[in-house]
């Protein structure tokens, strides 16, 4: 082995290059090269080399592929569930990421957008969070906080407020900058 590699340092022009060649040649009488016994996996190489042998998940069939998706989703959803949907008016605390910590902040629910997707109304601004970051609250947690409904009326939880909400309140994104509407 010694003699091989002195024979190709003295003829080549990189030795380097060489040398990862060498690593990359499988070794008589096994079938990997001392890379893929090293790192697992072969080395990128100048020297041009078979197909690669096909993965076990590229030989399946895509019934079975389907069939193996499947299990994998039914493992990883298994301890998950559904979050009941979130009512227009209803008093949420919702996690607030604009000051870069994340806290609890009381909200109400202004409208749901999709399915996951709610528009809540935090003190003055209107944010969009997403179900999970909603949690809801009952009315005796929740201080009086204005209810912005679709339609552009405010009602409160007990007594009527005098702020008026602006007309079209933009919404806030969470890096606190204001969304702004497409051209």
């Amino acid at each position: 082995m010694i003699k091989i590699v002195k024979r190709m340092l003295r003829r080549c022009e990189d030795p380097f290059l060489a040398l990862l060649e060498y690593r990359n040649t499988v070794t008589e009488g096994l079938s990997t090269s001392p890379a893929q016994r090293i790192i697992g996996k072969a080395t990128r190489s100048a020297l041009p080399e078979k197909a690669p042998v096909p993965t076990e998940l590229e030989r399946l069939s895509s019934a079975q592929k389907d069939e193996k998706r499947m299990q994998q989703q039914s493992k990883y959803n298994k301890g998950a569930r559904e979050l009941r949907p979130l009512r227009v008016g209803e008093p949420v605390f919702l996690r607030d990421y604009r000051k870069h910590r994340s806290e609890w902040k009381e909200a109400r629910v202004v409208q749901q957008l999709t399915g996951r997707s709610y528009s809540v109304q935090v003190e003055d601004d209107l944010l969009r969070r997403n179900r999970r970051e909603l949690r809801p609250a009952s009315v005796e947690q929740c201080e009086e906080l204005p209810v912005a409904v679709t339609d552009n009326t405010e009602t409160t939880a007990s007594t009527p407020s005098t702020a008026e909400p602006p007309e079209n309140p933009v919404p806030v994104r969470r890096s606190g900058r204001q969304r702004q509407k497409p051209q």
